[in-house]
């Protein structure tokens, strides 16, 4: 009777050991829960080009379960390998769920400069970052206005942070969107306070853009402050530009 009673006070102990653990997990880890699945998306118009800035960043159960399977053999220490391995085999499944059309015509997206990496998360668990860049072809067009739908159909079960921003590089314009063109998270690095709260659902953008001057009832792209967004300089450029040059400036 008394082994009985010591056993059964050590299985108590140890039950609650796990659950206080498993309990610490759960509330001091990712921000947004460890089961989430984040993404980011830039979608970029260039002067030939829709490019297309890909991040989808896991947390530490979603990431065990997902390497799990995948084959890893050990799932919370995944070799680079295997990584490596993953990646090749989840981009194209990534691209096949990205929808992207120009005047209604589906633009087809070629994947480019791919990266994979963990983090250590908590209770010893690591998060997955996946990032990617893509790019489609802007199609020829008699017109002035090109018309724009993007979606992003990947994990539309899983709770998480869904973020999208639209910007183009000089030459172009966007105006009459949907989406901002800033972003929140710094490419779902830095969660807002209140991420558990209101997390961001943008899972799609619609929006025009123009090599000309946007129409007169065009509404120009915003950033999330409410002001008009610029198109990206080189900073370079903007420095020489200055009026002027500072001795600390100019070193």
């Amino acid at each position: 009777m008394r082994f009985l009673l010591t056993y059964f006070t050590r299985f108590i102990s140890l039950l609650i050991f796990i659950i206080t653990v498993f309990s610490s997990i759960l509330v001091y880890a990712h921000p947004l829960g460890n089961f989430s699945t984040n993404h980011f998306v830039l979608v970029e118009v260039s002067t030939s080009q829709i490019k297309v800035r890909y991040i989808v960043d896991m947390a530490e159960i979603t990431t065990f379960q997902e390497l799990q399977k995948a084959g890893v053999k050990d799932a919370n220490s995944p070799t680079k390998a295997e990584l490596n391995l993953y990646l090749e085999k989840i981009i194209p499944e990534y691209t096949s769920k990205l929808i992207l059309t120009v005047n209604d015509k589906q633009i087809g997206l070629e994947a480019g400069e791919k990266t994979i990496f963990t983090l250590l998360g908590a209770g010893g668990l690591n998060t997955l970052r996946v990032e990617c860049y893509l790019t489609g072809q802007i199609p020829s067009n008699t017109g002035l206005v090109y018309k724009v739908h993007f979606q992003d159909d990947n994990h539309p079960n899983r709770l998480g942070w869904h973020e999208m921003v639209v910007n183009s590089e000089p030459g172009a314009s966007i105006f009459n969107s949907t989406a901002f063109g800033s972003a929140v998270t710094n490419e779902i690095k830095a969660y807002p306070e209140n991420a558990l709260i209101a997390p961001l659902n943008e899972r799609s953008a619609d929006f025009c853009f123009t090599f000309a001057s946007i129409p007169s009832d065009g509404k120009v792209l915003l950033t999330r402050q409410g002001q008009p967004s610029v198109s990206k300089k080189d900073p370079l450029t903007e420095l020489i530009a200055v009026p002027n040059i500072t001795p600390i400036l100019a070193l």
